[in-house]
This record gives C-alpha cells, structure tokens and sequence, in this order.
C-alpha cells in the first residue's frame, strides 16, 4: 500500500507544482501588445506595398452593354485598353505613366451615355472602376496604397 500512496503524493505534487509555476497576465495588456504587433504589421505591409510604383486601373462591367475601356493622357496619348468588355467580366489591372489621367468607357447602344472621368493619378495609387447595372459609372474614385 506504501507505493501506490508514494505514487499519489508524487503526482499531487507534479500538479501542485503547475499551479504554482503559471503567470497570470492581465488582459488589457496582452492586448495592447497584440495591438502594437498588428499595426507594426500594418505599417511594414504598406512600406513595402508601393514603393513608387506607376499607377494602377480597372473596370468590371456590371452594366447591360459591351464597353470599351480606354485610359488617355489629357492630349489624348493612348496609355492602355480593354476592348469588348462584356456584362459581368472585369478587365486586367493597367498600368501607366503618372499624370493627368483621362479613363473613357464607350459603347455602341446610341441609347447609353460614354463615360468619360480624369484624375491626376500618382505614384502608388489604383483606381478600380465599376459599371453598375444603370450602365454608369459607380461614384469610385482613386485610392492611394
């Protein structure tokens, strides 16, 4: 009977010992050093994000009718395109030079308006455009990276 008791007293022992070797952390402060690695985290992501790179765009047609997808230099220069863009297809991601930025989206319905928007687009910036179902353009406007 000796070493089945000598047995129990060394695993109360191995359990006692656990209770006294845990740390007890307050809450608020593990999360603020979550907080802290999120945005350390964040702050890396968006360094190494863009780091001067040309301007991006895109469309996704949502409307009724096929688009034309065009994005000009404001003397008109043509930078890129996407033609016969179907409802519910989206075109590639464009790249192009930094400037004055004229995006045209035409079709061939007499009935449904061209649309046509500028923006001075710089370094690091996309604009990702969309054609609601009234085949106009959604009220999307350029974002920085």
């Amino acid at each position: 009977m000796k070493p089945n008791l000598t047995n129990k007293a060394i695993a109360f022992a191995i359990v006692c010992t656990t209770f006294f070797n845990c740390s007890i952390e307050s809450i608020d402060n593990s999360q603020s050093e979550s907080l802290i690695v999120q945005e350390e985290i964040q702050a890396a992501t968006e360094s190494t994000t863009c780091s001067g790179s040309n301007p991006t765009a895109r469309i996704t047609n949502n409307g009724t009718v096929t688009v034309d997808f065009e994005i000009l230099t404001i003397d008109g220069t043509l930078l890129d395109s996407e033609y016969s863009l179907a409802p519910g297809e989206s075109s590639s991601w464009k790249t192009f030079d930094q400037g004055d930025i004229i995006f045209s989206i035409t079709n061939e319905d007499p009935n449904i308006n061209d649309l046509k928007v500028a923006y001075n687009m710089s370094a690091c910036m996309e604009f990702d455009m969309e054609i609601g179902p009234d085949n106009l353009l959604t009220t999307a406007t350029p974002e920085s990276l």
